[in-house]
């Protein structure tokens, strides 16, 4: 690579304004790809939207363990994530199904989706949230009874079986 950026200066001075700036590059493609390794921390949001619609989820609490001894060797539990919906910058209503949400590992890895929540005293929200409105209750899971709760990752995911980013929110990470 020819970097001269005059014909007076001298092959020293050219030298030493090209490999600064070729390692420039080099540290930022390093970077780069650092950043895309398995191993780089993912920053995961504490609200996502549900496609572009203008309709927010937020995690407003949680209850690990819900219920306790389920299974036949107490092998799984009932865990809740208060959920707040959004509906406020919304240009129409939306329906949620309270059933749409998943949890999983911070890589992403499904370990549960929602179950229906029978439980008395925790609330599911609304499922036909009106324009400007908002709507908040539990979402329930079961997880191996080993699994904390707090580190996972949930999201909205209307196509369960299909990867549509219209359908779906972004994950969103249990604190």
């Amino acid at each position: 690579m020819l970097c001269l950026k005059s014909k007076k200066a001298s092959l020293d001075q050219n030298y030493k304004q090209c490999f600064s700036r070729e390692m420039k590059q080099v540290h930022i493609i390093f970077f780069f790809f650092l950043t895309l390794s398995s191993n780089a921390q993912v920053n995961f949001e504490r609200k996502s939207e549900i496609g572009k619609t203008n309709c927010f989820i937020e995690i407003k609490g949680t209850k690990d363990p819900v219920r306790r001894s389920i299974g036949s060797d107490q092998e799984i539990k009932l865990v809740g994530v208060d959920v707040e919906i959004n509906n406020r910058k919304g240009e129409s209503g939306i329906a949620i199904n309270p059933l749409f949400f998943e949890v999983a590992d911070k890589n992403g890895n499904n370990l549960s989706w929602a179950t229906p929540n029978l439980l008395n005293g925790l609330k599911s929200p609304e499922r036909n949230i009106g324009k400007r409105k908002t709507t908040r209750g539990w979402i329930v899971f079961q997880l191996p009874s080993k699994t904390k709760l707090k580190g996972l990752i949930i999201r909205y995911n209307k196509s369960r079986f299909q990867n549509n980013p219209n359908d779906q929110s972004g994950w969103i990470e249990i604190r």
